[in-house]
């Protein structure tokens, strides 16, 4: 990693008694003044916030499930010179395999979502899930897949008087960090604040819904532990999407692991990588994603970060690429040109393009803003990436380049304001849409050359975490207060509807076919207008008295669950694994 740059600070010129009364009052304002100028600034994540009350998830081992039909490979549609690299079957237009779609740039081919519900219409069902979870959800076939992090409330043996370690930092800032009390990285603060470690044992769960009922059909506790660390308020221990090819899911819990599962809910295999050290101690996020028989998963944190790619059958590690790079949130993004396929990665030092089969360096491009989350799209030969943390910027680099491409004609266009921090870019057709930071300020640029066509125009949404996703010439906007925007798919803003809902959305939404899957910060929506509206059962139990007491506080027993018996998940070191033996590719 680099190290962090010293600051320069002119000597002072007050005596002794000024410069102690001085020194006083910045020991007092600065962290008020923190609280209140920088919205980035977590509030300390407890046990109280994460879903304490919730116990145990029980498995019955004693029933069976039929196993999901077979799938084969097919190509996708989309611009034969440049188009994420998916490794998808059976289809994948009509479904939701993964973060960001099928296609990876927010897009349902094949979908015709409601543009029209609320709590009372075109809900399919809605169902409480446990725990807690930004994830999107993923749909395959009939198959709704949901990871959720549950707080057990359980301290483990022996720690009612320990406090759990956050890892190797050396000093309040992280590994090689240095107070900077007027500036720098960590944003001149005399005593930033952290999330506080929890001392409760989580349990790291991976669920099965139905599609058409919005009933549990199978769960997996991945692992259970104490975190090693907190996060933001508004982060959670699962925040990462899961991804399907179609035969198997595969799901990231981050410093929890790396689990492969069959879609009948067995462990095929598990990766252990250690502990990521998030900036400030924010958290997690990154998703897996998948280009072929390939599993890609980024790793950048406050150690040293990597690249990592994973044989997707065995779980074997193929390479792994060092990074110099502290945290970032941002998922890779395979793309294919004609000259193969390539790993573009968001990154506030560099962006930079991997390739699949070796991971060594193609190219890189100057960085973007401190600490990316929002994650590249691909069209038209080229790679869109952006930020929006304490500054702006939006780069077009067109594709087929190598090495250095900083100043270089491989820059087709850069936009220096008004755009995404944490929402991701959509790409419907040469329309390329961003949200403004994380506000309901919608832009609309022309993919190809940079130009406006609208924005940045408000919405009717005030705060947005989740990113935008479009099907059947509609776009849909989720914000943080439970109201969804949609407009028309188009280069002038029109609002087609507002709707609302008793929840409030970080999660992403997911479309596949007629429906619209919400996931809140309790429940889980299926919105469609086929067949009409109804509830599905919660997946915590209605009849404890119990559940009758506010969100917080409440402790319902959860319902004994079928699912079928399962070898549980073991962690193992990044080198090969041993067991179980690599299934053949098909």
């Amino acid at each position: 990693m680099r190290p962090a740059p010293q600051p320069t600070v002119s000597p002072p010129t007050l005596d002794a008694a000024a410069l102690g009364a001085f020194a006083a009052l910045l020991f007092l304002l600065f962290p008020l003044a923190s609280l209140a100028l920088d919205p980035e600034l977590p509030t300390s994540t407890t046990e109280t916030d994460a879903d304490t009350s919730l116990p145990p998830i029980k498995n019955n081992p004693e029933a069976a499930l039929t196993p999901s039909p077979g799938s084969t490979a097919l190509n996708l549609p989309g611009d034969p010179a440049v188009m994420p690299a998916e490794s998808k079957v059976e289809s994948a237009d009509d479904f939701w395999p993964q973060w960001r779609g099928p296609h990876l740039n927010g897009i349902s081919p094949n979908g015709n979502p409601p543009t029209t519900w609320s709590e009372e219409s075109n809900v399919r069902w809605k169902i409480q899930i446990p725990g807690r979870g930004n994830s999107t959800p993923i749909i395959w076939n009939d198959q709704v897949f949901v990871l959720t992090a549950i707080n057990t409330d359980k301290r483990p043996p022996g720690s009612e008087t320990s406090t759990p370690s956050s890892g190797p930092r050396r000093g309040p800032f992280g590994p090689g960090r240095r107070f900077r009390p007027f500036g720098g990285r960590e944003g001149g603060r005399l005593f930033p604040l952290t999330p506080a470690v929890p001392q409760h044992t989580f349990q790291f769960v991976v669920l099965c819904i139905d599609r058409q009922t919005g009933a549990l059909v199978w769960q997996q506790i991945a692992k259970e532990e104490v975190p090693h660390e907190g996060h933001h308020e508004n982060n959670t221990y699962a925040s990462a999407s899961p991804v399907t090819d179609g035969e198997r899911l595969y799901v990231s819990f981050g410093s929890r692991g790396v689990y492969c599962y069959s879609l009948q809910g067995e462990v095929l295999w598990s990766r252990d990588l250690g502990h990521m050290l998030s900036r400030r101690s924010f958290g997690e996020g990154a998703s897996p994603t998948l280009s072929g028989n390939t599993l890609i998963l980024n790793w950048d944190h406050e150690g040293q970060s990597f690249l990592v790619a994973f044989n997707k059958f065995s779980g074997e590690t193929l390479w792994s690429s060092d990074r110099d790079e502290e945290s970032t949130w941002s998922t890779p993004l395979p793309v294919t040109t004609n000259t193969g396929t390539q790993i573009v990665t968001n990154g506030h030092n560099a962006v930079r393009s991997y390739d699949l089969n070796s991971g060594e360096l193609i190219w890189e491009a100057a960085g973007q803003t401190e600490r990316p989350v929002a994650s590249p799209v691909a069209g038209f030969d080229h790679v869109f990436v952006a930020s929006g943390y304490r500054s702006s910027k939006l780069s077009a680099i067109q594709l087929g380049h190598t090495g250095e491409l900083t100043g270089t004609d491989a820059i087709s266009w850069e936009i220096d304001r008004n755009t995404p921090d944490i929402p991701s870019l959509l790409l419907s057709s040469n329309r390329l849409y961003f949200l403004a930071r994380n506000s309901g300020m919608l832009t609309c640029v022309d993919a190809q050359t940079g130009s406006q066509f609208f924005g940045p125009e408000r919405i009717g949404l005030y705060e947005v975490y989740a990113s935008p996703v479009a099907a059947a010439g509609h776009i849909f906007i989720a914000g943080r207060n439970g109201e969804t925007i949609v407009l028309k798919d188009d280069t002038a803003l029109q609002v087609v509807a507002s709707n609302s809902l008793d929840d409030h959305f970080n999660a992403s939404p997911a479309i596949a076919g007629n429906d619209l899957f919400l996931r809140g910060r309790k429940h889980l929506y299926c919105l469609s207008e086929y067949p009409p509206g109804g509830f599905g059962k919660s997946l915590i139990s209605e009849e404890d008295p119990s559940n009758q007491k506010p969100a917080e506080t409440q402790s319902p027993p959860l319902p004994d669950i079928s699912i079928p018996p399962t070898t549980p998940a073991t962690a193992i070191d990044l080198e090969p694994p041993t067991s179980p033996p690599s299934p053949q590719a098909p």
